[in-house]
């Protein structure tokens, strides 16, 4: 079980190399979002898409 949770930590590491922020996002990240999108400073934004992803696609 040991090699199993090194085989994915070692893959968790490699992915974290290719975001432009060197970190996984966690629920506080998107409930910012959440709360900026209900709030008066969004009031114009509409039909946008928004990626939570570190940058990984940025």
């Amino acid at each position: 079980m040991a090699i199993a949770w090194r085989a994915i930590s070692d893959m968790l590491d490699a992915q974290r190399g290719l975001m432009s922020i060197q970190r996984y996002g966690d629920a506080e990240d998107v409930a910012s979002l959440v709360t900026w999108l209900a709030g008066p400073s969004a009031s114009t934004v509409t039909g946008a898409e928004f990626t939570i992803d570190s940058g990984t696609n940025a």
